[in-house]
């Protein structure tokens, strides 16, 4: 998805500078984000977050990992895409 400040940018699919991507791989439910434009990413209402990239250790501690439940998956995934100000084209 492409975020912006103006909307006078240009605008199409090489002008991407947000990604949001969630994968559930058993129990293990992960939540990757990365923007070249919102640096200060305020996280979640509501949601605890673990960073685990870069690594601060060689191991994670999973019984301090939030939890989450099935239901709240697809909407926790959606939570960017569906509150931000997007760029008509």
């Amino acid at each position: 998805m492409q975020i912006a400040s103006s909307p006078d940018v240009s605008i199409g699919a090489e002008y991407c500078n947000t990604q949001v991507t969630s994968l559930v791989v058993g129990q293990f439910y992960a939540h990757l984000f990365s923007s070249t434009t919102w640096n200060n990413f305020p996280g979640y209402k509501g949601i605890d977050l673990i960073e685990l990239w870069p690594l601060k250790y060689r191991t994670i501690d999973v019984q301090n990992l939030p939890v989450i439940f099935a239901e709240e998956v697809i909407p926790f995934h959606e939570t960017i895409p569906r509150t931000i100000k997007h760029i008509a084209s």
